[in-house]
């Protein structure tokens, strides 16, 4: 029985460079995206992902570019290299099959790439509600409206982790960041401290400034204005202002003083 040459049975296995900058270029694409897919995971499972945004995505580019340099070498030992053979070994006699295998696995992992590298840009289209602020909850509870500008967001995943974090700061009743708005709008019962949103927006690895505080009124619910008037010259101008203001829609109660 004639025994196979050891360099014809080594010509059966797939080149391993190939295989490494394969599994290298998934490896850093994988987590070139983390900062966007691992705080999803995180809260997925109820954990805190604090943090983990701009942690990963201050490595980003350096992963992206080690992800295409696995690439560039992987189709140059596919498709470019001239391996000098000597006649009837291994390199020279190689399994079309394997060949064949290894080109269709990496252009596979191309496009696995590609969709792990661009998922910042495109994860906006499933899970953005457009950051508008829904109407106020029903409620007779007094409410108000905080508007807080946000830096440090890189992608919709970061709106994601920043209104589950805002949600569990107590007295939040409704929260919609607006991750092209860079923008947390926050419907909150009245007394609540802004220091609790805005210390709720750091631990995420953000930073928080609030635009504005106004109160919301609500059905059921009435709120008190007070109105500085200039010109009034007696107690007559008073009662004619008085009778106006009453005419507005929502008025319930109108007092106007001339002498306060």
């Amino acid at each position: 029985m004639v025994q196979p040459e050891a360099s014809a049975i080594k010509g059966k296995k797939a080149p391993l460079g190939e295989m490494l900058t394969t599994v290298g270029a998934l490896f850093s694409a994988v987590l070139s995206s983390a900062c966007c897919w691992l705080p999803l995971l995180l809260i997925g499972f109820g954990l805190s992902a604090g943090g983990v945004a701009s942690a990963f995505e201050a490595y980003r580019p350096a992963l992206l570019a080690v992800t295409g340099l696995f690439l560039a070498v992987g189709f140059y030992l596919a498709y470019l290299r001239n391996e000098k053979c000597e006649p009837d070994s291994a390199c020279a006699t190689p399994n079309r099959k394997l060949l064949l295998f290894n080109k269709i696995s990496l252009w596979a992992a191309t496009v696995v790439v590609a969709g792990f590298a661009f998922f910042p840009n495109y994860v906006g289209a499933f899970l953005s509600d457009g950051g508008d602020a829904a109407p106020p909850p029903a409620t007779s509870e007094a409410l108000r409206v905080v508007k807080v500008d946000i830096e440090g967001m890189t992608c919709e995943a970061c709106s994601v982790n920043l209104t589950a974090a805002l949600k569990r700061v107590e007295g939040t009743r409704q929260v919609a960041v607006s991750f092209e708005e860079k923008l947390a709008t926050v419907h909150v019962v009245a007394g609540t401290e802004q220091a609790t949103l805005i210390q709720a927006i750091e631990a995420t690895g953000d930073k928080g400034k609030v635009r504005s505080s106004d109160p919301i009124v609500v059905a059921g619910q009435s709120q008190t204005l007070f109105v500085e008037i200039e010109g009034m010259t007696c107690e007559a101008c008073a009662v004619g202002i008085a009778a106006e203001l009453k005419k507005v829609l929502g008025a319930s109660r109108v007092r106007v003083s001339s002498s306060a």
